[in-house]
Parts: structure tokens; C-alpha cells; sequence
């Protein structure tokens, strides 16, 4: 028999351990807006997220597809508002930065431009000096510019080539409408090889082109008010991406589990994943590492007020425990 005596302490130390709990700190909720739709482009939040890395660091986050693609500018305004804390962006980031938004660089997934250009091997493709005569999706302006600057090394112009407008549907590509489409390494040259044709890449960055990719910003703010955070965000979200790149079939197995919509498309997500491998850990680079005096060579950021705020390699630094070396 409990006497009562016994059972007031019994309340006393619960009600203590009770408080204790109230008294920890509740995860931050963070919201991070991808550049895309769901998919294994991103696939180090889903891991993260999924083997607990970021409840380790104190932040409970939640993963923002973009809706609408051919919005991706309104991700800058999103961010600058603080209505997310953290997104992903390419070149458009130095862009937004030079309009005036208050956006920093402090982390670079892919060390290289995804973008590319490709064809059937059959057409004898080899070089952007083959392109001459050929039929060339243009997808959009920044597509034509691309295209343009890379005609232009080999002593060529777009009045050398055909134009043919295109949208995300490669059904002209497949039906042999047009000899070579424009996209991205880990995207429609997937989905080529995987329909069974044999393809040669131009990829632009091999050429000078588009060097910027996959960079992780936030808000100026952040950066000066919760470095630990941003610390926090950085360290989980590289493990998620080391797991990833060392386990891609169970990772894709993780992001299906996250989004099953995807299941269908499993073998494409896993292709795309190892597709991306030599942009994000290219020989010599680091994980994640940002090199802040390329970013801040832009000519778009030239005789910026503040401009050394647009980039920082600090939080990387404190992330992978290199401040202070």
C-alpha cells in the first residue's frame, strides 16, 4: 500500500520532470523553397529530414516545392520576405542580389551548371562546332543567350543554326523533329538514355558557360542574427547529402517514402542521382563548399554598396569545423 506521503513526492518529482520537459527548447521550424518540383535534385533535405539529421540540430523543416516553374524569380522575393528561410537558386541569384534583395550565398551543392545541350550520336556531334546546320530546341531567352555565347567561341552565330521553340515536352527530340535539345544533366539526357538512345552532352560549363549552380541562400538577416541556426541547417544538410551519394538507391527508397508519387518514377530518380554526382563532389572539390571570391567575381555584382555581404563561407566553415583553421 502507497501511503499518502509517498504519493505527494511521487507527484513532486513528476511535476519537476513534467516543467523540465516544458523547459527544452522546441525545434525551430524552418521552411526551405526548392528551385524545382520534388525529386532526387534535392534528395539531401529528404534524407536529412528522414534520418533525423536536422531534429539532431534543433530544427524541425519543412520542404517547399516550386508550383509553378516558370516562376522562379518569385522564390527571391519569397525569401527576402521571409516567408522561407533558406533556398536554392543558380546564376538568377546574383541577379536578385544586384536588384538590391538582401540574399546571401553560404552553401554550393553542385560545383557546376547542370545545363547542357545533346544529341543522338548518330548525328555527329562532337563539339559545339558540329552544331552548324543543325535543328536546336530554344526553350526561353536565358536558353537562347546560353546557346548564343557558346555558338560565339567556335566563330559561330544563331543565324548558323536552326531554331526550333520548345517547352519541358522532348516529344519533338524523340520523334526526330529537332537534332538537339537543351537541358540538364541529371534531367532529359536521364530520361533519353533510359528511353534507349545512345547521346553525346555538350555541357556548358566544359565550355565557360553557366558556372553557377545549385547555391544555398538566405536571408542577410539570418546570417547576422542566427548564424547557429543557419550552422545547423548547413551541417545536417550535408550529411543528408554524403548518405545520399553514398547510399543513392536506398536514398531514392527515403525520398519515395517522403513523396510516393515519385515510386513510379524510381529508376529515373536514382539515374538522375548518380547523374549528379560528378557536379556536386567533382575531382578536388569539397562537399558543399562555397567559394566566396568567385561568387563575388560576377560581373553582375561589380561596384555593389555591401557587396562582401552577398556571400559568406563562415557558416560552412563553422558547419564542417574548419572555423578557426
Amino acid at each position: 500500500m502507497i501511503r499518502a506521503p509517498q504519493i505527494f513526492a511521487a507527484a513532486a518529482i513528476l511535476a519537476i520532470l513534467v516543467a523540465g520537459c516544458d523547459e527544452q527548447e522546441s525545434p525551430a521550424p524552418i521552411n526551405v523553397k526548392l528551385n524545382w518540383q520534388h525529386g532526387a535534385d534535392f534528395i539531401g533535405f529528404y534524407v536529412a529530414r528522414n534520418k533525423g539529421y536536422f531534429e539532431e540540430e534543433g530544427l524541425e523543416v519543412t520542404i517547399h516545392a516550386l508550383s509553378e516553374p516558370a516562376k522562379t524569380k518569385d522564390m527571391f522575393e519569397a525569401v527576402a520576405a521571409a516567408e522561407f528561410e533558406f533556398s536554392l537558386a543558380g546564376g538568377s541569384l546574383a541577379e536578385a542580389q544586384a536588384r538590391g534583395l538582401p540574399l546571401v550565398a553560404i552553401a554550393n551543392i553542385n560545383k557546376f551548371s547542370p545545363a547542357t545541350l545533346f544529341a543522338r550520336r548518330e548525328s555527329e556531334i562532337v563539339t559545339p562546332a558540329d552544331l552548324a546546320g543543325k535543328r536546336i530546341a530554344v526553350k526561353n531567352d536565358n536558353w537562347r543567350g546560353s546557346i548564343e555565347e557558346l555558338l560565339q567561341q567556335f566563330d559561330l552565330s544563331l543565324e548558323n543554326v536552326i531554331e526550333v521553340p520548345a517547352g519541358f515536352d522532348m516529344k519533338p527530340f524523340f520523334d526526330g523533329e529537332v537534332d538537339v535539345w537543351a537541358g540538364f544533366i541529371q534531367d532529359e539526357p536521364v530520361r533519353a538514355r533510359l528511353a534507349g538512345l545512345d547521346i553525346v552532352t555538350l555541357p556548358l560549363h566544359e565550355y565557360g558557360k553557366q558556372t553557377a549552380a545549385m547555391t544555398i541562400f538566405t536571408h542577410r538577416d539570418i546570417v547576422r542574427d542566427s548564424p547557429g541556426m543557419a550552422t545547423n541547417f548547413i551541417r545536417a544538410t550535408l550529411r543528408g547529402w554524403q548518405w545520399a551519394i553514398e547510399n543513392p538507391e536506398m536514398a531514392v527508397g527515403l525520398l519515395i517514402e517522403e513523396r510516393p508519387e515519385l515510386g513510379e518514377d524510381r529508376e529515373f530518380q536514382i539515374a538522375s542521382l548518380l547523374a549528379s554526382v560528378p557536379l556536386i563532389i567533382p575531382p578536388g572539390a569539397e562537399l558543399g563548399a562555397i567559394d566566396c571570391a568567385e561568387w563575388l567575381a560576377d560581373p553582375l555584382l561589380a561596384g555593389l554598396p555591401g557587396k562582401k555581404e552577398l556571400c559568406t563561407e563562415q557558416l560552412f566553415a563553422n558547419a564542417t569545423g574548419r572555423a578557426g583553421q
